[in-house]
């Protein structure tokens, strides 16, 4: 069975986040006690997951990446995987999701 992609773009050199919901049959999952991974190709990209407050935002999580993440790469396309760690790291490990994130160049016109 494949896993759901969702690619990513991210311009080199800006701040940038991209959030996700959790949801099992449409319905949000409260992910409280989860750990959630990005695992990449490259692992400079590799990254735990920020889990909102629960109580208001169930299901939500995001993933964040400063500036200085890809200022200086010179990946353009670098494959990932979100695993769920619904028991924290020690525990069993579900792959969701994944995609490439795409950096992006940004060119000056001026």
């Amino acid at each position: 069975m494949s896993i759901p992609k969702f690619d990513i773009v991210i311009y080199q050199g800006d701040d940038a986040f991209q959030d996700f919901i959790y949801k099992a049959d449409d319905v949000e999952v409260d992910i409280s006690d989860y750990v959630i991974r990005m695992e990449c190709d490259n692992p400079a990209f590799n990254r735990l997951a920020t889990i909102a407050d629960q109580t208001t935002d169930t299901g939500l999580y995001t993933f964040n990446f400063v500036a200085a993440d890809t200022a200086e790469t010179q990946s353009r396309n670098v494959g990932y995987e979100v695993i769920y760690y619904p028991s924290g790291l020690e525990g069993p490990r579900n792959t969701k999701h994944g995609g490439v994130i795409e950096i992006v160049t940004e060119v000056d016109n001026a």
